[in-house]
C-alpha cells in the first residue's frame, strides 16, 4: 500500500505495521463468520498545477473495514480475453489505483 502510494506520488503517513494493527483491532468488532473486505486508502487533499498532481504533504489514510460475504464456489470457465492491462506509460500500473488521472499528475513533475 505504501509503495503504491509512493507510486501516485502521496506521501505514507501510517507504517505497514500501523496499518495492520489498526486492521486487527478492527476485526475484533465483528463477530468473525462473515468475511471482512479490510480497505486501507490514501488520497491528497491538495494537488498542485491545475490541481492533478497530488500535494504529498496533503496526504491522508482511512481504513474501512465492512462485512463482505465470499460466494460459495461453484466453479468456473476459463478464457482469454480481448482486453490487455494498460502499459506503465498509459496509467500507473505500479499501484493498486483505479484511475487515470496520476500519471497525468506524473507528466506534469
Amino acid at each position: 500500500m505504501n509503495a503504491s502510494a509512493a507510486a501516485l506520488g502521496l506521501q505514507p503517513t501510517m507504517s505497514a505495521e500501523d496499518i495492520a494493527g489498526l486492521a486487527r483491532d478492527g476485526l475484533k468488532k465483528f463477530d468473525g463468520r462473515i468475511a471482512v473486505y479490510i480497505r486501507p486508502m490514501y488520497w491528497a487533499e491538495h494537488g498542485g498545477y491545475m490541481g492533478v498532481p497530488a500535494d504529498p504533504a496533503s496526504t491522508r489514510f482511512c481504513l474501512s473495514l465492512y462485512e463482505s460475504p465470499m460466494q460459495e464456489p461453484t466453479g468456473f470457465s476459463v478464457t482469454v480475453s480481448p482486453f490487455r492491462r494498460p502499459s506503465f506509460e498509459t496509467m500507473p500500473t505500479n499501484a493498486k489505483a483505479g484511475c487515470l488521472y496520476p500519471n497525468n499528475g506524473r507528466a506534469i513533475l
